[in-house]
């Protein structure tokens, strides 16, 4: 799911954009820069915990779900790879109640090389919130070859409980930069996570049935 923020597709930056209607959506130096299927993409500037300069992107969008059943969506590799668009594998690791680790390997179109991420999530609870910080990690498993191992990934997840069976959630990340020209990767980028992140709204509300 995650190179998405480094991946887009045609057209995307021609799509009308809907006002912020979310308190997620307003967190501070968020730009508002794509909608479609009822999901938001926001953008702002930051340095990163390696002194980098990056661009992080985030998804804002509800479901008809729980916090409980999201989280168990998000350790769930049969369901990852459902809803990781672009993904050609998909695998939970170390997987204990408070953090896990996925595996998840995506394959990009020309000009872009196929990519694979090794990432780290910390479950922390605050009320009617529950984040998920993510993080890669370079010591679990070896690059496989022919990939390039996606760098400097951080990010979180963020649930909170708009109480009757709803949810919100925000899904924010940053990576390495790309040495890709924007032109090219910013449409993947809005379309890989539009789509991702409908396809988990899917799945979510399938399992509230």
């Amino acid at each position: 799911m995650l190179k998405f923020v480094s991946a887009a597709i045609l057209f995307a930056s021609s799509w009308s954009v809907a006002p912020d209607k979310t308190d997620v959506a307003k967190e501070a130096g968020f730009k508002q820069v794509y909608a479609r299927e009822n999901i938001t993409l926001h953008e702002r500037p930051i340095v990163n915990r390696y002194g980098v300069d990056v661009r992080e992107v985030k998804a804002v969008f509800t479901a008809k779900s729980s916090s409980a059943v999201v989280v168990e969506m998000l350790r769930n590799a049969d369901k990852g790879i459902q809803w990781n668009i672009g993904a050609g594998a998909y695998d939970v690791l170390n997987n204990e109640k408070l953090t896990w680790v996925t595996y998840i390997e995506y394959d990009l179109p020309w000009p872009l090389n196929d990519h694979d991420a090794v990432l780290r999530h910390s479950l922390i609870e605050k009320g009617n919130i529950i984040e998920v910080a993510i993080e890669s990690v370079d010591d679990v498993l070896p690059l496989k070859k022919g990939a390039e191992r996606m760098e400097q990934v951080q990010g979180k997840w963020t649930i909170r409980s708009l109480g009757f069976d709803v949810v919100e959630i925000s899904y924010q990340v940053s990576t390495k930069p790309s040495a890709v020209p924007r032109l090219i990767t910013d449409p993947i980028v809005h379309y890989q996570m539009t789509k991702s992140m409908s396809a988990l709204r899917e799945l979510l509300e399938q399992a509230s049935i």
